[in-house]
C-alpha cells in the first residue's frame, strides 16, 4: 500500500498569456516504509509540489491520495485533523 500516491498532478498559475505551469501531469507513489527526496533546480516546482502534498494548496488537476484518501476533496476541518 502507498502512503502517498500522486496521479496526473497539474498546477497552473495565472491566465491566458500569463500562465505558468508549475506542475505538468506529475505521477508517483511512495510505498509504506520508503523515503522520497524531491530535488531540482530553482523554479522546477518543488515547493509547489510540497504545498499541495501538505494540503496547503490545491492542484489545478489530478489528485493526491494520502493513505487512499483524496485530500483535495476534504473540507477544512477534515484536513486539519489529518
Amino acid at each position: 500500500m502507498s502512503i502517498v500516491k500522486v496521479e496526473n498532478l497539474t498546477k497552473v498559475y495565472g491566465k491566458d498569456n500569463a500562465q505558468v505551469v508549475a506542475l505538468d501531469h506529475v505521477s508517483f507513489e511512495v510505498p509504506k516504509g520508503q523515503f522520497l527526496a524531491i530535488v531540482g533546480p530553482s523554479g522546477s516546482g518543488k515547493s509547489t509540489l510540497l504545498y499541495i502534498l501538505g494540503g496547503l494548496d490545491v492542484p489545478t488537476g489530478g489528485q493526491v491520495l494520502h493513505n487512499g484518501v483524496d485530500i483535495s476533496r476534504l473540507r477544512d476541518e477534515q484536513m486539519s485533523r489529518m
